[in-house]
């Protein structure tokens, strides 16, 4: 069972990769404002953006050699997961700028 899930992860990651690659060419975009060069949150905001296929590429290939292996079955559904770090701290960086503008 948990071989099937990382499966499924990994197809829905292969999905977003290009998605997420597009996207990170558009990320020093974020410095256009005036002042945002200064801000911490818009920096980890780039990085995370900008790391994010990096992220993917090798959350993929690690799960799928894992699961090659007899005893890699959870460790491959862990290497799955491993992008919604990203996902999550993004978020949170969105509600920390939103929090310090009001």
């Amino acid at each position: 069972m948990v071989k099937i899930i990382s499966k499924i992860i990994n197809i829905i990651l292969c999905i977003i990769f290009p998605i997420s690659a597009y996207i990170a060419l558009f990320s020093p975009m974020m410095f256009d404002a005036p002042g945002s060069t200064e801000d911490i949150f818009v920096w980890f905001l780039f990085i995370l953006v900008s790391t994010f296929p990096l992220v993917i590429l090798i959350s993929v290939v690690t799960s799928f050699k894992m699961l090659k292996l007899e005893e890699g079955n959870r460790k491959a559904l862990v290497f799955s997961l491993l992008p919604n770090i990203n996902i999550i701290l993004f978020f949170l960086t969105i509600w920390l700028l939103k929090w310090k503008s009001s």
